[in-house]
């Protein structure tokens, strides 16, 4: 038969939280946007605001979005 007993389980799980440091602290992933905006949308009814990744305006601005101040 294979695998760990309970007790064994047991004991294992206490290691680890034994191991574990207390002052550790979920901290929340920040996530940067910039805003840009077009004064004509490129179709009907189609966006002129959009919140974009830092790495992808470049893209954007050639597409004739422009960043908002």
């Amino acid at each position: 038969m294979a695998g760990l007993t309970k007790e064994q389980r047991a004991e294992r799980d206490a290691i680890k939280q034994k191991e574990r440091p207390d002052n550790l602290t979920s901290v929340e992933p920040v996530e940067v946007v910039i805003h840009m905006t077009r004064n004509v949308p490129s179709f009907a009814d189609g966006p002129t605001e959009a919140d974009v990744h830092p790495e992808e305006v470049e893209c954007w601005i050639d597409d004739g979005w422009q960043v908002s101040e």
